[in-house]
């Protein structure tokens, strides 16, 4: 009887120990991503909980098109980066914090809009709107990104 009552015993610590160590490996991972993302020809909109990963949408987008841009990060790290399928980076921007702005396309092609997150919480919005006019030049026009990177 004693016998049943160790081996018994064993195993029921045996399965705790088990349990524990699969349920301790469960809490350790981070998060990644918790949130929305919703991409399309004309917007890419992500809100998020937590960003601790790249997270991207393409766009095709025309010449002078006009790019608006709402960030509003409440904590943690993140940066931008926008570059064509040649992979010419058009803008860049890192440490953004909360802002609107606006750039212009002045190369036309399929554009890859990349936001990058470490402990990250907030919002970033980038909506295509129509081009202003007598803005399409040979340089990158930037409308109040006093953070942003211009790479010509």
């Amino acid at each position: 009887m004693k016998h049943v009552y160790m081996r018994m015993t064993n195993i029921v610590l045996f399965v705790v120990l088990i349990t524990l160590v699969i349920y301790g490996a469960g809490c350790t991972k981070e998060i990644t991503f918790s949130g929305s993302k919703t991409g399309s020809d004309v917007q890419f909109l992500v809100d998020f909980d937590v960003l601790n990963t790249t997270v991207y949408s393409k766009m095709q987008l025309s010449e002078g098109d006009i790019i608006e841009v709402s960030t509003e990060i409440e904590k943690g790290d993140a940066e931008i980066l926008v570059k064509n399928e040649n992979d010419k980076v058009a803008y860049e921007a890192d440490d953004i914090g909360s802002s609107n702005c606006a750039f212009e396309i002045i190369e036309s092609g399929i554009y890859t809009f990349y936001l990058t997150g470490r402990k990250a919480q907030g919002s970033v919005y980038f909506i295509k709107s129509s081009s202003l006019p007598g803005t399409i030049g040979t340089v990158n026009q930037i409308y109040g990104c006093a953070n942003w990177v211009v790479v010509v």
